[in-house]
């Protein structure tokens, strides 16, 4: 059975998989920017929290992809938010 599920923010995710839930991919979009947010692309934008909330996701082995509409290229979203993160520290 395939379900789509909406998240407010990623931590939610992870509380879900440590639940028992077996997610394997997750689409990531539509993360408005606000004061306390790092803009990552024209759609996304984290907070530190939201980051680490990725990682272990990541570390889980959830696939992290970014795809706005279903007829795009998946992107992985890891290797973006590590190449902006690592670019913003210099």
């Amino acid at each position: 059975v395939t379900a789509m599920l909406l998240f407010e923010n990623p931590s939610d995710i992870v509380s879900l998989i440590e639940a028992g839930v077996p997610i394997k991919t997750v689409n990531v979009g539509g993360m408005r920017f606000e004061n306390n947010r790092r803009q990552i692309t024209k759609s996304v934008s984290v907070t530190e929290e939201d980051t680490e909330a990725f990682e272990t996701l990541n570390e889980l082995g959830v696939t992290l992809e970014l795809r706005q509409l279903p007829s795009d290229t998946s992107e992985d979203f890891m290797e973006i938010l590590r190449n902006v993160t690592k670019s913003s520290r210099g």
